[in-house]
Order: structure tokens, then C-alpha cells, then sequence
């Protein structure tokens, strides 16, 4: 106890991890600030020009929607294919209500999507699930893309920037000890105690607890201030207790995401000894891993064990990727398809903490064998 009430001692003077937490506080009124700015209503000149779009269009179609359906099935035809497939049916050549020209408002909460009757067809061209091969049928959704609304609403937009406080956890942790490593600081240190497990077990202890309040202000003030900001322009929505367990659910899990990676941060530190040093890794490692190999690997192969893609399914309850896959048919020849595929929340925690568990051992193993003078 005594080497981490120094630890903490330690975190709250450095001079870095106090301007970190202020950026934290200002990224999160920035939240805050983006959530009142998209919950305003649309302004009343641009509305007023969205109807004159919708009132031309609807008399174009009224004079007109006849012949261009008539045109679209001809095309069909041509193609080969039903109408259906092709998109030429009545509801495509219908205008609908004002409110569905204009969109929905832009609301925190989001309303429970309605059954649809009938079966399933695929939004790729419109076949029946059912009668797809096995290997072009998509798995459940899973995550905010599971529940119609949930995307685009307040929830959704905040979920999607909670993952900057992780990145914040970790720039925590790393200035915590890279400093201290690099000056050769640690070398008085462990004349006091040279025990190093038990030196290296307090420096990331204390980077988690240090990081810990720091990371709930700023998670909580984005989460809840940006559910303010929507109150201000009346646009709760529906926020049950579904909605509010989806947005508690997911703030938890970063700001737990965020604690492990001060952690990770901390051993990365001490492994690396610089901060400029672990920055380069950190972002070449986005950019080979994440970007460039994610890319030659046609998606499939590495997108369900890329960090972006587990931070992404930790937080926001899983996530989905899509590939699109052929297959030549005897009857229909080759058919493609857009595939879904899932990642879930366990399989995001599981890659992302044994990760974090990897880097820290190692970084123990490291620690306790090299020269640190």
C-alpha cells in the first residue's frame, strides 16, 4: 500500500496528467456541445425549401410516375430480372408523407421498430433469405445496426466518440512512466525498492486508479450532457429502460475499456521508455495492422481481431462487418451478395483484454530483467 499511495501521489503531480485531464473535461463539453447542435430543429428557410422539393416532385410524379414505372420495367425486362428486383414497384415511385421526405427528427431515445410482415429479403437485390445459399445468408445483427433508430440517435452518436476516452487512458498511462523511464529516474527508485514486480504492480495501479475518475467525469459529462443538450430542444425521444440499459451498458464498458488501457499504456511505457517512441508504434500499428493489412486481406480475414473493430463491439454491444461474397447457382448463374458477419461483446472483450494482458506481462518480464541505469 505504501508504494501505491507513492504511485498516486505520484499521478496527481505530474503537471502532463493534470492538462490530460482538462483536455478530457473539453473533449467531453465538446460532446456535450455537438449533441445541442445536432438536437436543434431544422431551421424554417430550409424547411420551407425541403417542401417546394416536395411539392414539385410530387407533381412530377403525379403527371409523370406512371411512365417512369412503365420505363423501369421495360429496363427489368432487358435485364432479365423480376421488378422487384430491379426496384421498379409502386412504393418506389411514390413520394410519401412530408415528415418521411424531411426524415425523422433528430431524438437521444429511439422507438421500438414495428414487425414486418412477410419474409425477409435480402437489401443487396431484394431475394427471399430463405432461398439464398447457405454461404451468402448474413448472421443476426448485433450491436446499435440490431435495432432500427438506434444508429442515428443521440445514444448512438455518443457511444461512437466514447472510444477517444480509451485513447486518452492510454496517452495517461503512457506518460506516467515513459517519463520517469526515460530520465533514468527509476533506477533512486529501486535503490528504495528493489523489489521490481512489486515496483512495476504499483505503477500500473496506479495508472488504473489515477485514470479511473478521470475517465468517469469525462465519459459521464459526454453521456449525460449530451442527453442535457437533447432535453433542451424537447427531443428526449423514447428513452425506456431498454434505451437506458443499452447507454449505461455501453458507457460502463468504456470507461472500463479506458482503465485497462491505462494499464496498457503504463506497460508500454516502461517497455519503450519514451513517449514520443510509444506514439510511433501505437500509429504504425493503426496504420499497417488496422488499415493497410485489414485492406489486402479483403476485410474478411482480419477484421474480426483488429483492435478497432473489438473496441468497437466492447462498447457498443457488438458491431458488423460486411463482405461481399459469390456463388454460381445451376439456375441463376452467379449471384452476389453482401454478407454480414457479427462480432459480439464477449468477442471484443476477449481479444481486447488478452491483449492487454500479453503487453503487461510482457512488459513484466522486461522490467524485471533489464538495465535500467
Amino acid at each position: 500500500m505504501r508504494l501505491l499511495r507513492a504511485e498516486l501521489w505520484r499521478f496527481r503531480s505530474r503537471l502532463l496528467i493534470r492538462w490530460i485531464a482538462v483536455g478530457t473535461l473539453v473533449i467531453a463539453g465538446l460532446v456535450a456541445v455537438g449533441a445541442y447542435v445536432q438536437s436543434a430543429p431544422m431551421p424554417e428557410d430550409q424547411v420551407a425549401m425541403m417542401r417546394a422539393d416536395y411539392d414539385a416532385t410530387v407533381a412530377d410524379y403525379a403527371e409523370n410516375g406512371a411512365q417512369y414505372l412503365e420505363d423501369c420495367r421495360a429496363q427489368a425486362e432487358e435485364q432479365g430480372l423480376s421488378d422487384e428486383e430491379w426496384g421498379c414497384t409502386e412504393e418506389a415511385y411514390s413520394v410519401g408523407d412530408f415528415e418521411d421526405w424531411i426524415g425523422p427528427p433528430s431524438e437521444f431515445g429511439w422507438d421500438e421498430p414495428e414487425a414486418v410482415e412477410g419474409p425477409e429479403l435480402s437489401p443487396y437485390n431484394g431475394t427471399p433469405v430463405e432461398d439464398l445459399p447457405a454461404e451468402l445468408r448474413s448472421e443476426p445483427l448485433v450491436g446499435m445496426e440490431a435495432v432500427e433508430g438506434a444508429s442515428w440517435s443521440g445514444v448512438g452518436n455518443v457511444l461512437t466518440l466514447l472510444p477517444v476516452f480509451v485513447l486518452l487512458g492510454l496517452v495517461t498511462g503512457v506518460t506516467f512512466t515513459a517519463a520517469e523511464m526515460s530520465s533514468g529516474a527509476i533506477s533512486n527508485w529501486l535503490t528504495f525498492e528493489p523489489r521490481r514486480r512489486r515496483v512495476f504492480w504499483s505503477k500500473a495501479s496506479g495508472a488504473a486508479l489515477g485514470t479511473l475518475p478521470i475517465a468517469l467525469v469525462g465519459i459521464a459529462v459526454a453521456g449525460l450532457g449530451s442527453y442535457a443538450a437533447y432535453g433542451l430542444h424537447d427531443a428526449y425521444g423514447t428513452m425506456g429502460s431498454e434505451q437506458w440499459g443499452y447507454f449505461a451498458g455501453g458507457m460502463a464498458r468504456a470507461l472500463v475499456a479506458a482503465v485497462v488501457a491505462a494499464v496498457v499504456g503504463a506497460s508500454l511505457g516502461i517497455l519503450l521508455r519514451h513517449t514520443a517512441i510509444v506514439a510511433g508504434v501505437v500509429v504504425g500499428w493503426f496504420v499497417v495492422a488496422e488499415f493497410i493489412l485489414g485492406l489486402a486481406m479483403q476485410v474478411s480475414a482480419l477484421t474480426p481481431y483488429l483492435l478497432s473493430t473489438n473496441l468497437v463491439a466492447w462498447i457498443q454491444g457488438g458491431t458488423n462487418y460486411q463482405v461481399t461474397r459469390c456463388v454460381v447457382d445451376d439456375t441463376q448463374g452467379e449471384i452476389c451478395e453482401g454478407v454480414n458477419y457479427a462480432v459480439s461483446t464477449a468477442h471484443g472483450g476477449i481479444v481486447l483484454g488478452a491483449v492487454a494482458v500479453v503487453v503487461t506481462l510482457f512488459a513484466v518480464l522486461v522490467f524485471r530483467r533489464r538495465d535500467v541505469g
